[in-house]
């Protein structure tokens, strides 16, 4: 259920949701990686958890 909900993630925040939750990468690692600010890593797996956590209390 987790995984599903993951996959409904825009392709971008997707991406940085699993470099950091999934392969434990640190933001700056992230940042290094995709050329982006660490505050835009922050908003994306802010956005992300939100959306994850409605779908899966949607799904209750």
């Amino acid at each position: 259920m987790l995984y599903d909900a993951i996959e409904l993630l825009p392709p971008r925040r997707k991406l940085i949701f699993k470099l950091c939750k999934i392969e434990c990468k640190s933001y700056e690692q992230i940042s290094l990686q995709l050329g982006v600010s660490c505050s835009t890593i922050s908003d994306h797996i802010v956005k992300a958890n939100r959306f994850i956590k409605t779908i899966l209390l949607g799904r209750q």
